[in-house]
């Protein structure tokens, strides 16, 4: 984590994207450690799908799948 804190104030991110599925836990001392917006892959590929989602019924399927991470 001390790795990770130095790397981030050093480069100043917007965002971290992590290519692990992190637990919301995880995802949340992460995100209050490094004072900054923290993404796994499932949380990044849900919101590509969020973005680019046309119809209702999509729309609605992806806020489940968002719900039950």
């Amino acid at each position: 984590m001390q790795k990770s804190r130095k790397l981030a104030n050093k480069i100043k991110p917007d965002v971290i994207i992590y290519d692990e599925i992190l637990k919301p836990s995880q995802n949340y001392n992460l995100a209050s450690t490094l004072k900054m917006n923290i993404v796994d892959r499932e949380s990044l590929i849900l919101e590509i799908f969020e973005r680019r989602s046309a119809s209702h019924e999509s729309h609605l399927q992806i806020k489940l799948a968002q719900a039950q991470i």
